[in-house]
């Protein structure tokens, strides 16, 4: 038909070769942990990374992986997975679309620009932006990999992504792929909840759920002061949204020679995926923070998540463990995340955020929308009687308030209350409490007028209305008369 193609033969004996060279890799694995006195398992470590590489060679696996890739994550807006021609492909060839494009920038080729013209100069800041926004893009499909369907690329380099001719990102070479099953996904959400909260003691005992220390390991507390050191100097001792990856690893694999801690083989992997798509990111942009990107998507996988480990997660991050009382910042910062990623959507040049470190000026009511349906379900008790405890709070914050107002406005002949009101506080919650009461009107709204919403038998709009009223708790005939009315 005249379609250009790529296709990728089989270096001749390479299927005898490579046996060979793991063959050897192994053995020096073996010999140097020994000899280096390491915890991780190297030969493991080596194991997994041959078992990739004979599936590499395999190109009908691959050819199956493209088409899986494809299925789940072809849909992302701006990422680009070719097509597989399988009629034409076999174990020693592939056949692939071709897709024209160019790779992204090198951290190592950033050259010096002062010699370029301005129009050059122009065009490289403009390609950096583009890839600034591509990476982002890179970013959500690999957290979509990871945290939600656990069918990941393991060698994201820069060769195997372009930037397409209409401004998309493309992956290619479907050879290296792994998989994590559902609980280590859930085991690794509740260590990134754990680094959220700053729980170094539960980090630790998250690091023995997910291999890294040995079943028999109990001396947490030490455990955890190398983790928050690791991690402090990951981040600069700054804000963990300035964590670097790359830091990272380093910092866990000198663990490794003081603890018996090791890098499970499966996780190497992870952190490699990682680490790569870090390092292009620097390359666009030195102020990239991997966890900026990230937090979002994390943020909302935690709000909207149905599982029970996403709902647990969710409340350990949102409620206090002793009161049970909201943390309003965590649970702003949260919803915040949404409102970000929302404007940075529509906006042609990538923005700088801060999802861990600032609080946002206001919350976006579609969000709110997800989070009110989700109180109004039993799952969200917890958070209602949170938020019950907040409104009384704020009751006695607005007492207070005009209690001082009167006060100054008598002159001073009516005393000011003894209690200070909470000003800031009573000005948060006032602002979300608003922005949540619109839009629990809309949700509830929609669950009494659509189909599906009280309406399982056909019942009228006024059945409904009474039947939602009784499901909050209020049973008398005129509270429903004026709820029938504002509806």
């Amino acid at each position: 038909e005249g379609q250009e193609v790529a296709v990728k033969v089989q270096r001749p004996g390479l299927a005898s070769l490579l046996p060979v060279d793991m063959y050897i890799l192994r053995r020096i694995a073996a010999v140097g942990r020994k000899q280096l006195k390491l915890r991780s398992d190297l030969v493991s470590i080596v194991d997994e990374f041959a078992e990739r590489l004979f599936e590499e060679i395999n190109y009908n696996t691959e050819a199956n992986n493209a088409l899986r890739f494809k299925q789940l994550y072809g849909d992302i807006d701006r990422l680009v997975v070719p097509d597989v021609y399988r009629d034409f492909s076999g174990r020693r060839v592939l056949t692939m679309e071709w897709i024209e494009g160019t790779k992204p920038p090198s951290l190592d080729h950033r050259g010096d620009s002062s010699s370029f013209s301005a129009a050059e100069r122009g065009e490289a800041s403009a390609m950096r932006e583009d890839w600034q926004e591509l990476i982002n893009v890179g970013v959500q499909c690999n957290l979509k990999q990871l945290l939600d369907d656990g069918f990941f690329h393991a060698d994201p380099h820069s060769g195997n992504l372009l930037r397409t001719t209409d401004g998309s990102l493309a992956y290619l070479d479907f050879g290296m792929m792994s998989s994590i099953s559902a609980t280590r996904r859930y085991q690794l959400i509740a260590s990134i909840v754990h680094l959220i909260n700053r729980d170094y003691d539960l980090l630790a005992r998250d690091f023995q759920v997910l291999g890294f220390l040995p079943e028999s390991f109990s001396d947490f507390d030490a455990m955890s002061a190398e983790l928050k050191k690791a991690f402090g100097n990951a981040s600069g001792g700054e804000k963990l949204a300035n964590i670097n990856f790359m830091r990272l690893a380093d910092n866990l694999a000198a663990i490794a020679f003081r603890f018996p801690f090791r890098i499970p083989a499966y996780y190497s992997l992870i952190i490699r995926s990682l680490t790569i798509l870090e390092g292009i990111a620097l390359a666009s942009n030195p102020n990239f923070k991997i966890v900026d990107a990230a937090y979002p998507y994390v943020a909302r996988r935690l709000l909207f998540g149905s599982s029970p480990e996403l709902q647990d997660a969710l409340r350990e991050i949102v409620l206090e463990p002793e009161t049970g009382r909201l943390k309003w910042s965590r649970l702003l910062g949260l919803l915040g995340s949404q409102e970000k990623k929302s404007a940075a959507a529509s906006s042609s040049a990538q923005k700088k955020s801060s999802g861990l470190s600032q609080e946002p000026r206001a919350v976006d009511e579609e969000v709110l929308k997800g989070v009110v349906e989700f109180l109004l379900a039993e799952s969200g008790r917890p958070y209602v009687d949170a938020l019950i405890e907040d409104v009384i709070e704020t009751a006695d914050n607005i007492q207070l308030t005009a209690g001082v107002f009167a006060s100054v406005a008598s002159g001073g002949i009516l005393p000011p209350p003894v209690d200070k009101p909470s000003l800031s506080r009573l000005q948060t919650f006032t602002q979300i409490l608003g922005a949540v009461s619109r839009a629990a009107g809309t949700s509830i709204q929609q669950a009494l007028l659509s189909p599906g919403g009280f309406n399982a038998n056909g019942a009228s709009l006024e059945e409904r209305v009474s039947q939602f009223t009784r499901s909050i708790g209020i049973g008398d005939r005129e509270t429903e008369q004026l709820a029938l009315r504002e509806t």
